[in-house]
């Protein structure tokens, strides 16, 4: 599911006829996986032929229908400090059918606010609203020291999926699935695999 969005983006941008057949090679050199990888991936709901390979627009569509079938596709955002306006600003999460409907925080200055044309709440209006919207993803983009209180705001208003990109870890009941995203960590841990020791 991971490398699914990655496909989608390859296969929008080669387009002509050239392209309206694409082997599991070229996908895999393109993306810097394996063929064998790339074919795998591709089974569970695709089939090409050998020396012919799969059609273009056909996975355009099976991918795009798999990363768009579900009825959980609405979040709300709590942190509206720089990463949560710009999490709340980016409109790519639509090429997924996804949307951030609101943004919360404790801050007055935000509260009553708009930002790209979603309000920012108080925190204490987080349940009503989830309740309302029928929102199932929460995103958080506070401190780490608030990370919990908030996580826990969430799952009282009935979030089932959390994306944290605080730095801490969650307590969470299990039917709450919780992703992290520390970007910190995620820049260490390229500048490794790029330093030359």
């Amino acid at each position: 599911m991971e490398r699914l969005p990655g496909y989608l983006n390859l296969l929008r941008k080669k387009s002509g006829e050239a392209f309206e057949r694409i082997s599991s090679a070229t996908i895999a050199e393109e993306m810097n996986l394996s063929a064998i990888t790339v074919r795998k991936d591709l089974a569970y709901f695709a089939s090409g032929r050998p020396r012919v390979g799969y059609d273009r627009e056909e996975l355009i569509e099976r991918i795009n229908t798999l990363l768009t079938a579900n009825d959980c596709n609405q979040a709300v955002l709590v942190g509206a400090g720089n990463l949560g306006r710009a999490l709340l600003s980016y409109g790519g999460f639509e090429k997924y059918s996804l949307r951030i409907l609101a943004g919360f925080d404790v801050d007055k200055g935000l509260i009553g606010t708009e930002v790209h044309g979603k309000p920012v709440l108080h925190i204490n209006h987080l349940r009503s609203y989830v309740q309302r919207t029928g929102a199932q993803l929460g995103i958080i983009t506070v401190p780490a020291a608030h990370a919990q209180e908030v996580c826990d705001l969430m799952v009282a208003a009935g979030i089932t999926g959390i994306l944290c990109c605080a730095p801490a870890h969650l307590s969470v009941p299990q039917n709450v699935v919780v992703r992290y995203e520390d970007f910190a960590v995620s820049l260490a841990m390229l500048s490794l695999s790029v330093s030359k020791d």
